[in-house]
């Protein structure tokens, strides 16, 4: 079911400056919540107890829970009684979800006041308690909100030592909404289902990894903002999320990046001119820096991303279309219309369809998890698959109504999403269909990330 969210007002932000606008469509709910795979406790995503991933605020009197949270390594704690689970961060404030229990990795704890009777899908878990800050309650006091657990581990006295977790707390009777989520010691490959299609137009449409949702869904997990009728020097052309999907850069092609979540500015091109326009961006693994790369194959590197080299002095056949990072962040490929690939620091070529004569244009690159392989994909679909990469199938025999703009592989590498400009999204291998804007009318979407 489609489900539109706006919480906040957009504002116009110049490129090359953050903003804090919120204001996202979430085109589906996905779910149930998948179970990740248990994180290595002993080496912390950040070193100590750091950690949070991140924490936003929507409407209403919610912005009394700091939107942004303390990293000190007294900043975040969290304790665990088998039916109740705190997390504290920053000066008191306070995520309680208390369910029947026992909670644990996967599960998903829902709260629907009002008595609306609103039902739990297949298994969306638990009915429960939600509150927020010790003050606000989504419960029978008047509220809906939903927590899915992505990871939870204990040590001794109960304490979490690994903890991921996303929430939604609306309440109509106290007028405030939460969203969010929170991560401690998570191993940076720790991510929820799901995707995001961006458009020239800055709009973002996610579907959410919040599973068990009321039935109908009335929120969304990855509401961090976009560009939403924001008047724009050029059209955004990528867009790059950071680590446990915490937030997410947009980059338009004269380089003008936009923050959100907990997306940091780093720098852009924006004041700079360039010889050809930007056409695609990466970040690196830790999300403290990114890449932007433009259509003759220049790299401008921002943060800890580092420069490995460039096509910009180079005589292309087709211009370069997009970029993927390496796994560590140590390299990167980018890739022509006419599949050309080109490798740099530790990325290893692994082939191309550079000689091969292509029914459409390449638009698009995805590597597998371990950098060891690619998949290319073309505006009709077609998916070439290089290393060890696996091909799980392509839309290259069918109809389509608008070509083919972009790819995203699962976490697992063991299947990929595809979208087109009209928002029509294919599922293959083991990538869930979460839902697509095929119906709605749009026509300038030009990528999809996870």
């Amino acid at each position: 079911m489609a489900v539109l969210v706006a919480t906040g007002t957009v504002g116009a932000a110049p490129a090359g400056a953050s903003t804090t606008a919120l204001a996202q469509r979430v085109i589906a709910l996905a779910g149930p919540a998948a179970v990740h795979v248990t994180p290595d406790i002993g080496t912390p995503r950040i070193p100590g107890i750091r950690g949070i991933s991140k924490v936003t605020t929507a409407s209403g009197s919610a912005t009394t829970t700091a939107a942004a949270v303390s990293t000190t390594t007294s900043g975040i704690s969290a304790t665990y009684t088998g039916t109740t689970l705190v997390v504290y961060w920053d000066t008191g404030n306070s995520l309680a979800v208390s369910g029947a229990g026992p909670l644990a990795v996967g599960s998903t704890v829902v709260s629907a006041g009002l008595g609306l009777g609103l039902g739990v899908g297949p298994g969306a878990g638990q009915i429960g308690t939600i509150t927020i800050g010790g003050t606000y309650a989504c419960d029978a006091s008047g509220g809906l909100g939903v927590v899915s657990i992505d990871q939870l581990a204990t040590g001794p006295m109960n304490a979490v030592t690994s903890l991921s977790l996303q929430f939604a707390c609306l309440s109509i009777v106290a007028n405030f909404a939460i969203i969010g989520m929170i991560g401690v010691n998570v191993s940076p490959d720790t991510r929820p289902p799901g995707y995001n299609l961006f458009e020239g137009s800055g709009t973002v449409s996610s579907t959410s990894s919040m599973s068990g949702s009321p039935s109908g869904g009335l929120f969304g997990a990855d509401v961090f903002g976009d560009l939403t009728g924001t008047p724009l020097n050029q059209p955004v052309v990528g867009m790059a999320t950071t680590p446990l999907d915490g937030g997410y850069w947009l980059a338009a092609s004269d380089g003008g990046i936009f923050c959100f979540g907990d997306a940091d500015y780093y720098g852009s091109t924006g004041n700079l001119r360039l010889n050809k326009p930007v056409v695609g961006m990466a970040a690196t693994p830790d999300g403290k820096g990114y890449w932007l790369v433009a259509s003759d194959g220049g790299m401008f590197s921002y943060g800890d991303a580092q420069f490995f080299g460039s096509t910009g002095n180079l005589q292309l056949n087709r211009p370069v279309v997009a970029m993927a990072a390496t796994p560590d962040g140590n390299g990167y490929w980018l890739v022509a219309a006419d599949g050309g690939v080109f490798s740099f620091g530790d990325a290893r070529f692994h082939g191309s369809t550079g000689s091969v004569r292509l029914n459409q244009a390449i638009v698009g690159i995805a590597p597998t998890p371990s950098g060891n392989g690619y998949w290319l994909v073309a505006a009709d679909g077609g998916i070439f698959a290089f290393g060890d990469a696996a091909f799980y199938g392509s839309a290259g025999s069918i109809q389509l109504n608008s070509p083919v703009v972009g790819m995203t592989a699962t976490p697992s590498g063991n299947g990929y999403w595809i979208t087109a400009a009209d928002g029509g999204v294919f599922s293959y291998g083991d990538a869930p269909f979460g839902g697509s804007l095929g119906d709605t009318g749009v026509s300038d979407v030009v990528g999809i990330t996870r």
